[in-house]
């Protein structure tokens, strides 16, 4: 019981402490919430590229490689 206390009192901490986006944190500075906010922009965008570009894959009838 006393090895998981810790993993508990920090999964609870966590629930206060993380935040959905960086602009809502409270811990960071204002450069590292604006670099964090361009890097998840263009993670966003890399995604988008990727899942159109299997779709059109999939319209093609080619098959996934591995």
């Amino acid at each position: 019981m006393v090895e998981g206390l810790p993993a508990v009192l920090f999964g609870i901490l966590n629930l206060y402490l993380l935040t959905d986006l960086p602009e809502q944190s409270k811990w960071l500075s204002r450069e590292e919430k604006d670099w964090l906010k361009s890097e998840l922009d263009k993670e966003k965008v890399e995604v988008k590229d990727k899942k159109q570009h299997s779709s059109h894959k999939k319209e093609c009838g080619m098959k996934k490689s591995i």
